[in-house]
């Protein structure tokens, strides 16, 4: 997806988009997409912190356990790849959901204080 495609992909549901310059489209996204992985990295440390000082880590030793366990049958690495991917999913989720909510209202305000201009 180019630059152009995102901004317009995520300017769709934006009132007043059509007013803003693809440019502008474009720089915004590029901020929007820096805070998105800023933020998605702080809730993922968050969480980490939180669930080491909770039970002392013992869920990551549990969750390895049981992903390196599924390498003693008979079993392919593609197999494996998708058991790991499921079991550290949950992890993931929360840290996605936040940053794509909140993509849409930093996209938004943006949008806002370019046609307040």
């Amino acid at each position: 997806m180019t630059k152009e495609e995102r901004a317009e992909k995520w300017f769709r549901a934006i009132a007043n988009a059509d007013a803003i310059p693809i440019e502008k489209k474009i720089e915004i996204c590029s901020r929007t997409a820096i805070r998105m992985i800023i933020l998605f990295f702080l809730v993922l440390t968050a969480e980490c912190v939180l669930l080491f000082t909770v039970n002392d880590g013992k869920i990551f030793n549990r969750m390895a356990d049981f992903t390196n366990s599924f390498t003693e049958g008979p079993h392919s690495y593609r197999s494996m790849a998708l058991l790991g991917a499921a079991v550290w999913s949950p992890l993931i989720l929360l840290p996605y959901i936040a940053s794509v909510l909140l993509r849409r209202k930093w996209i938004s305000s943006e949008a806002k204080k370019l046609s307040g201009k």
